[in-house]
């Protein structure tokens, strides 16, 4: 079993990454993923609550996190501890 920890690196250049995105603005959400897709990552999710945040990122495993700190429905550090908690961790072969 191999599991890497650094970004992900192919022939010297790096690969996208697939991110999770936990806003509760859509507007904010919607910028966020505009512009990680113009830096050509994939947002394979997006999230307005921690229990949206943390059932995202079991389902989709995502490389990356990022977080609003403050939303409407609770906290974002609260959702990313939760995930931690929950093992969260990229797949390893």
């Amino acid at each position: 079993m191999s599991c890497t920890t650094g970004p992900k690196v192919l022939f010297g250049e790096m690969q996208p990454l697939r991110v999770l995105v936990i806003e509760d603005d859509a507007l904010i959400a919607m910028m966020l993923a505009e512009v990680l897709g113009d830096m050509g990552h994939e947002v394979c999710a997006t999230a307005g609550t921690p229990a949206e945040a943390i059932a995202a990122a079991r389902r989709e495993n995502p490389d990356l996190v990022l977080s609003d700190v403050k939303l409407r429905n609770g906290s974002g550090i609260d959702a990313v501890e939760e995930i931690l908690r929950g093992g969260w961790s990229r797949t390893c072969s």
